[in-house]
Formats: structure tokens, C-alpha cells, sequence
């Protein structure tokens, strides 16, 4: 009886082998599955993460371009109104302006135009003076990026009716 019951134990070990050898190629083909699914999980998380930078480093960009433009006809808009002198050029014809700012990689450009008459401000004499419109165009824009700015600015200007 110990021979028998020592050929069963033989005979459960080798279908305990059999069965191992079985499974640990199913895990194997699971286990690779698996890892390439997080694989591919992980690059598309990076590449939406990298799309993400570069739209906010464009909103960026957009915004700087916007604050630069504004701000360069603003300049251009305090110095032209007090001279009057400028404003008395364009009337006959429009005028490109010298850049007030130097904003590092933004290149930006102004002109200013005289666009009709109408009334003076508030505050001046009908008879006495007419109201000179003009408008100052301004464009910026980032060096080697798609980042620009155009703004245009009216105001007028109260001349005497001589003029």
C-alpha cells in the first residue's frame, strides 16, 4: 500500500506541474497586456499635458502682445495730443510713429490719421473752435511667435477754426 500511495503522490505532482506551467503563461500574456494599456495611458497623458503648455504659453503670449500694444498707444496718444504741431501734419497726411517702448522681442508699430471733422470737445466754444478727429493704430507683435496685437484708439483734438 505505500508503493500505491506513493505512485498517487507521483502522478498529483505531475498534473500539479502541468497545471502550473498552464497558468504561468496566461499570467504571463496578462501581465504584458496590462503593462502595455498603462503604457499607452501614460504617453497620452503626456501628450495632452504638453498640448495644455503650449496653449497656455500661447494665451501667454497673446496677452503680453496685448499689454504691449496698449501700452505703446497709450504713450503715443500722451504725445501726440501736445503736439499740436504733429497733429497739424497729418492733416494733410498720415504719419508713421517712432516707437515709444522697447519691450524685449516685440516689435511695434503705430500710425496716426486724421479721420474727419465734427464738434469740439465739451467745455469749448462752437464758434470759436472745431473738433479734429484722429486715430492712433498700433501693432505689436512677438519676435518668431504668432502673437500680435492690433489696437486703434480715437480722440479729438479742439482746434481753433482758423486752422
Amino acid at each position: 500500500m505505500l508503493i500505491i500511495h506513493s505512485f498517487r503522490y507521483s502522478q498529483e505532482t505531475q498534473r500539479d506541474k502541468m497545471m502550473k506551467n498552464k497558468s504561468s503563461g496566461s499570467v504571463l500574456i496578462i501581465c504584458l497586456v496590462l503593462l502595455s494599456v498603462i503604457s499607452i495611458i501614460g504617453v497620452v497623458s503626456m501628450q495632452s499635458s504638453s498640448l495644455q503648455e503650449k496653449f497656455s504659453r500661447n494665451i501667454f503670449y497673446n496677452v503680453q502682445s496685448f499689454q504691449a500694444a496698449v501700452n505703446e498707444q497709450s504713450q503715443q496718444y500722451n504725445s501726440a495730443s501736445k503736439d499740436e504741431s504733429l497733429l497739424l501734419e497729418v492733416l494733410s497726411e498720415s504719419r508713421v510713429l517712432d516707437a515709444k517702448l522697447d519691450i524685449r522681442h516685440a516689435v511695434m508699430e503705430s500710425s496716426i490719421m486724421y479721420v474727419g471733422e465734427g464738434l469740439p470737445p465739451s467745455g469749448y466754444s462752437l464758434g470759436k473752435y472745431r473738433g479734429l478727429k484722429f486715430s492712433i493704430d498700433t501693432k505689436s507683435t512677438y519676435e518668431n511667435i504668432d502673437a500680435i496685437s492690433n489696437q486703434t484708439l480715437g480722440f479729438q483734438y479742439a482746434a481753433p477754426k482758423s486752422i
